[in-house]
């Protein structure tokens, strides 16, 4: 059956392209024939004999050297035009890529003049200060600087050894030896909201700010008084004391000085924090263009990404300043914290019934204390 001949007799792959092709031949040394006319003829020769045996119509276009001639110069057109599209394609993402250089270098050629440095030097600070608010509010784009509660508690830590910021006492409490204890009790006791998730931005400053209240609750806890105290604290009982007044005299003996030495721990800790999200907001500016988010955010941002680590010299202006305002935001907030403990200690009683836990009802009002 010659159709089954030309099929290969099931031995070659369905897939696989046949050809029933015979050369010119002859004997002697010089052709009888110009090679070209008898390639041609041997060609139709072919077409001929197999169509005169039966072979299927639709197997005639695979007979003859004409016809595998014409299927291999359309197949390699083909596959030269398939191997030519990746290279266009990163020709014209190249191309892109240079364009948007060549535009953020005519911006900066623009902006490095004398008379305009200081001017985009502080538009290039809006847009990173608006970035960090953006950071803040919750952002997918920027995965820079990203850690677990316990990678950022040892980093603190290194950062307070390397710096001598705070002392050692400042950064332990009495029920915790060392701070391999401090983490697992984290981990395993309070089951701190996304312990063990690498986190930076909003999600990491929430889950911070869980991690410095359990601190300075412990900061409160170690302290015992004896009967002689309480008797020396009540007085001569000309003015009639109360145990109110009892409560303050003692926890203002030491609780306001120990709560200041703790509060260095907290200032300290959201002061690093904030520096630590330079880097974030910067890699969050670069990465908006492309980005899902990228209709959310002006385009400025990205651009003056661009011009911020093109030019160390303004990256490093914005960096400084945003460290001096986190140093200068901290001082603030020792000074109002110290103020609110003077006040507090002063109403003890009335602090603890401001507590945040929802009332049980009745007349429980004792019960409701933080």
């Amino acid at each position: 059956n010659v159709n089954k001949w030309l099929e290969g007799f099931s031995d070659l792959p369905d897939n696989l392209v046949r050809f029933a092709v015979s050369l010119p031949h002859w004997t002697g040394a010089v052709p009888p024939k110009p090679f070209a006319e008898m390639r041609r003829e041997a060609s139709d020769l072919d077409q001929r004999t197999l169509q005169q045996k039966g072979a299927s119509s639709k197997y005639m276009k695979t007979i003859g050297f004409s016809n595998f001639r014409l299927y291999m110069e359309v197949k390699t057109q083909q596959l030269f035009a398939d191997a030519l599209a990746p290279m266009l394609t990163r020709l014209k993402a190249m191309r892109d890529e240079h364009t948007d250089r060549l535009a953020v270098i005519k911006e900066e050629s623009e902006t490095i003049s004398e008379d305009s440095i200081l001017h985009a030097t502080r538009q290039a600070g809006i847009c990173f200060a608006q970035s960090f608010k953006f950071l803040m509010e919750g952002a997918l784009s920027s995965e820079t600087n990203r850690k677990t509660m316990e990678e950022e508690l040892r980093a603190f830590h290194a950062y307070v050894v390397r710096t001598g910021v705070l002392q050692p006492s400042d950064v332990k409490t009495e029920c915790f030896p060392d701070l391999d204890a401090y983490i697992d009790y984290l981990r395993t006791e309070v089951k701190l909201p996304g312990m063990d998730v690498q986190l930076n931005g909003g999600a990491q400053f929430k889950r911070m700010m869980y991690e410095v209240e359990v601190f300075t609750r412990f900061a409160g806890l170690g302290q015992t008084f004896s009967a002689k105290d309480i008797i020396q604290a009540r007085g001569s009982g000309i003015h009639e004391p109360t145990w109110q007044g009892t409560i303050t005299t003692l926890m203002n003996q030491s609780a306001p000085s120990k709560m200041k030495d703790k509060t260095k721990y907290v200032g300290e800790r959201l002061k690093w924090f904030f520096t630590e999200q330079k880097e974030c907001t910067l890699q969050f500016m670069l990465a908006i263009k492309g980005s899902p988010e990228e209709h959310m955010h002006s385009q400025r941002l990205h651009k003056q990404a661009q011009v911020m680590v093109r030019n160390e010299t303004m990256k490093r202006c914005i960096f400084d300043a945003f460290d001096e305002t986190c140093q200068r935001h901290q001082e603030a907030f020792m000074g109002l914290w110290s103020n609110w403990m003077d006040s507090m200690f002063q109403s003890p009683l009335m602090l603890l019934k401001a507590g945040s836990t929802p009332h049980i009802g009745g007349a429980y009002d004792t019960e409701i204390a933080p």
